[in-house]
């Protein structure tokens, strides 16, 4: 069960740092009543927003906001009645949501709830005019963990489900999140949050009982990966959209005498968001972060995202950023993670594989009129007492190009006897190296100077580097690796 004092911490800066804009503080109007209330998107009683419709001829941005409360209180109801008419002012419709509590279900449900709402939200954008690729999200301490979540996780949109909601977009194209937590690691805690080890009342003993609070897992490995997969300090890449944020002291700033004060300032600490902007310094994500004394693009959070999501004033239509940014971020893969399971490319890898991978080497490289000649690398290396023969200058970088394909194959295959053969001629390879780290069989044999014109050893040069990263990323070996470091370092002194 959640501490009451976490509890109680979190859900007054949540009501406390309502995301303020600025606004004149007289009397506040009544909230306007949601254009739809209560709508479910989800299974769970929580899985309910409210949305309210800005007036436009044309589909609207969506600014949607994530209450705070340490993920065991608050609701949608603590969105304020300035930042909400403010945006509809602008022409943004708004949404709120509520979530799963963690006494209800242990982290990330209150994530995978969220996500699954912006996809709900996606899904009504025809019915409700919203412009699908112009969605903001801000809130307070856990809200905010929740609007960097949606903008710096992978899309988890899936194309081929058979739920029309599950096949939108999770992605967010800006956030302003206030106060927010950019990990929840207890270790990162305590290593860089002022005070939490000597005053927080929310630290707990040991990591295993924090893990068990918030992951409901005593496994560390379990807790440590779902760690990784919500903390914004460890999704954040240089792909990820504009972000706005707040926080109530300066970093240098003391902890208050108070000890339920104190509690306050720890959690909400803005040693957060110095963390997050210096890695999005690093990285090139646009990144602004507000605090007492702090000079800043944007006075607030609606500011922020008002410039963000509003059309332009030129010509009525979305900016260009907006126009041209896709919500779903691409990332590579490693080798052997994607598998062909039909059709023509299935047929061909598998030929490749069984067909021309264990002839290539044995049946065709090892003669002397084939641009690839591995025999040549045995001459050089003394495993072959045959004359050698003129070959093309290009003859060592087929001859990578050759082991980089079987490095590739052994990555989906995980056949031994592939792995043997890389084994046997990177041996070889290594053999033929000199000692400045110079590699070339050709050059090895006297046939031809060591960077002579036209010899084509930047050619062959590329093709060993690029092999012997394929064949690291395969087998997790350095052996071909270390020689083309060696050779790639013999290069760069000639350069």
């Amino acid at each position: 069960m959640v501490s009451k004092t976490i509890t109680m911490t979190l859900a007054v800066w949540a009501t406390l740092a309502g995301m303020a804009s600025g606004q004149d503080k007289g009397r506040v109007p009544e909230k306007p009543d949601p254009t739809h209330a209560n709508v479910a998107y989800g299974k769970h009683e929580r899985n309910v927003l409210d949305f309210w419709q800005a007036k436009s001829g044309e589909p609207t941005p969506l600014a949607v906001f994530i209450h705070g409360g340490g993920f065991a209180g608050g609701s949608k109801e603590n969105l304020t009645v300035r930042d909400l008419k403010e945006l509809l002012d602008a022409g943004i419709s708004v949404a709120a949501l509520n979530y799963r509590y963690v006494q209800q279900a242990k982290l990330p449900a209150a994530h995978e709830d969220c996500a699954r709402a912006v996809q709900f939200l996606r899904s009504k954008a025809e019915e409700w005019n919203l412009d699908k690729t112009r969605f903001g999200g801000f809130g307070g301490s856990a809200g905010a963990q929740l609007v960097m979540y949606l903008a710096f996780h992978d899309d988890l949109c899936d194309p081929k489900s058979d739920d029309p909601v599950v096949r939108e977009s999770t992605r967010l194209a800006c956030v302003a999140p206030g106060a927010g937590q950019v990990s929840m690691d207890m270790a990162w805690w305590d290593k860089n949050v002022p005070d939490f080890v000597s005053r927080s009342t929310n630290r707990l003993k040991t990591v295993a009982q924090w893990n068990a609070k918030w992951y409901g897992t005593d496994d560390e490995a379990t807790a440590r990966k779902a760690i990784a997969d919500i903390s914004a300090i460890s999704l954040i890449s240089k792909d990820d959209p504009p972000v706005f944020m707040s926080y109530g002291m300066a970093p240098e700033s003391a902890s208050p005498a108070d000890a339920t004060a104190a509690n306050n300032w720890i959690t909400h600490h803005v040693a957060h968001g110095v963390a997050l902007k210096k890695l999005c310094d690093r990285l090139g994500v646009e990144c602004h972060l507000q605090y007492p004394g702090a000079e800043v693009s944007y006075p607030n959070a609606v500011t922020f995202l008002k410039a963000k999501l509003a059309r332009a004033a030129t010509d009525g239509k979305t900016p260009a950023a907006s126009r041209t940014r896709s919500p779903v971020r691409l990332q590579g893969v490693e080798l052997g993670a994607v598998r062909w399971t039909g059709g023509l490319w299935k047929e061909r890898c598998d030929h490749l594989r069984d067909k021309l991978i264990p002839g290539t080497i044995d049946d065709v490289c090892l003669q002397d009129d084939n641009g690839a000649n591995f025999r040549n690398f045995l001459r050089a290396a003394g495993a072959d007492k045959t004359p050698a023969k003129k070959v093309v200058c290009w003859s060592d970088g087929d001859c990578y190009y050759i082991l980089e394909a079987i490095s590739r194959a052994y990555a989906v295959t995980k056949d031994p006897a592939l792995d043997e053969k890389l084994d046997y001629w990177i041996g070889i390879v290594a053999k033929v190296q000199q000692a400045d780290g110079y590699v070339g069989s050709r050059e090895s044999l006297g046939a031809v100077e060591k960077w002579a014109p036209f010899s084509c050893a930047d050619y062959n040069m590329g093709h060993l580097l690029q092999a012997a990263i394929a064949h690291k990323r395969a087998t997790g070996k350095d052996t071909f690796l270390a020689v083309a470091g060696r050779g790639a370092c013999r290069r760069g002194r000639r350069a």
